[in-house]
Formats: structure tokens, sequence, C-alpha cells
């Protein structure tokens, strides 16, 4: 069971010098944000259906090893800090371990107690659907708007910082991206800060070349003056914004329209 991740570390150690993935580094755990991702994905996914203290007495070993496994999962999840996508994808590969522990813990359960684990656990599912499902549909069509939106903006720009490479990078397929959040950066990686709260350095824009910024707004703001004072979705694009400098040397020039505002900031001519 080890033998892939050792394959996968020496490989890593080979070619890029770390055993550990560079996300390791990027995305640093924070237990209590890893916390409450576990349990709304325990929400989501019905675990409650294992929460069978007399079930598990007239269990069998491997039923029970079964359970612990998606408890396990879930521990593993707390520590690891979560996710910040939607979807709980994290919680995805226990799923199929959950099913079949839910099935085996049944057949020692009296129907009663089996119908009101399964209400409970749909309850809960129904409940996360109507408050997160249509955020979780507008996912994919929303960075579909803003790769189109953004495609004439960042024409002929050649490097561009921002934190949501990936759309950034397919509306801008021949640019240089310089990644905020350091997932795919070794020198921001190690900066102080979580993925989103990355301290960048003074200058380090700068040497890089970085001739335009994509910055989110936080929520429905509006992009105010000085621009450098808007309020801005995460903290490492408030940083930037407020790098000393940065106002007299950049404009922003275009505001998405769609329901995810993106401000796009260029660097003035000479």
């Amino acid at each position: 069971a080890g033998l892939p991740f050792m394959v996968a570390a020496i490989t890593r150690a080979l070619l890029f010098g770390r055993p550990a993935p560079l996300s390791s580094l990027a995305k640093r755990p924070d237990i209590s944000m890893g916390f409450r991702y576990a349990m709304a994905s325990a929400l989501l996914t019905g675990f409650i259906a294992i929460v069978a203290p007399l079930a598990w007495k007239h269990a069998d070993r491997f039923t029970r090893w079964l359970a612990i496994a998606v408890i396990g999962h879930l521990a593993a999840v707390t520590f690891a800090g979560g996710d910040w996508m939607p979807i709980s994808r994290l919680v995805v590969p226990a799923l199929p371990v959950l099913a079949l522990a839910v099935a085996r813990l049944a057949a020692t359960s009296s129907p009663v107690w089996v119908s009101g684990r399964l209400v409970l656990a749909l309850a809960g599912e129904i409940f996360v659907w109507f408050n997160l499902g249509q955020k979780i549909m507008h996912v994919a069509p929303d960075r579909e708007a803003l790769i189109q939106e953004l495609r004439a903006p960042l024409a002929g720009q050649r490097t561009i910082a921002a934190l949501d490479i990936g759309f950034v990078g397919a509306a801008a397929p021949d640019a240089t991206i310089v990644d905020l959040a350091g997932v795919t950066d070794p020198e921001i990686a190690i900066l102080p800060g979580s993925h989103t709260e990355k301290q960048i350095p003074d200058g380090l824009l700068k040497s890089r070349g970085v001739d335009t910024l994509v910055l989110g707004l936080k929520d429905d703001a509006a992009l105010i003056e000085p621009w450098e004072r808007s309020s801005f979705a995460r903290g490492v694009e408030r940083w930037v914004a407020l790098e000393p400098g940065m106002a007299t040397h950049f404009e922003p020039i275009f505001i998405t329209k769609g329901r995810l505002k993106y401000v796009v900031i260029v660097k003035r001519a000479r």
C-alpha cells in the first residue's frame, strides 16, 4: 500500500529536489479549517449512518475496520487542513468504503435504527445540497465566463500575476503566469501565510517582470479610488495591492461583469 507513495516521493526528490508535493509548502495545514471541512464533508456524505454503537458490538472485525478507515480518513483531512475548493473532493476516495460499512452495519441492526440513521444521513445531504448546491452548479460556468471575458484585456500581456491561475492561464495561454498562491512556484510556496494569504515581499513582482495583475474583488464590492484601497477578496491580493508604489506604476483597465468580479490592472505606459 505504501509503495506508490514511496515511488512518487522518490520521483519528486529526483526531479524537483523535494520528496513532498510543492502544495504541502504552499498550502500549509490549518487544523481549524480542516476540521470544518471534515465536518461539512461528513454531513454531505451521510457519515452519521455509521454512528451505530449497538451495531458495532455485533459487527465483525472487517466491518469495524471499514468504519475505522472512514474515521481515519476524516481525521487525515482535518490534519491536512481541508481544501479551499468546493464539492468535498478530498472525501470522495472514502465513499465506497463508507457505503460498504453502512451496508454491513445495517445487517446487524434493527430496521428501526437503520431507518433512523438513513433518514438523518439523507437530511444532512439535503441540507448541504440546498445550501451549497446552487453555488456548486455555477463553478464551471462561472470560470468559463471569466475565460471568455478576460481574453481581450489579457491579450498581448507578457507576465501576469494572479491567485487563480487556472482560468487566467486559459484566457492568456501565451503569457507567463506568476502564481501568487505558490502552488506552482517554489519561491512563493515557502513564503509565510496560507496559499491565499502569501506575504509577497516588495520587489518580487518587479523582479519577475510582472506587467499585469488579475485580482479578485470581495463579493459585490466595487473598485474605488484609489484602486489599491478597494476590497479585494483574499489576503494575498490585498497585500499585493498595498505594496509601496503599486498605484503609481499600475492602473486598472477592466472589471469583469459576471457573477465573479475580477479586475485587470496593468503597468502604466511610461
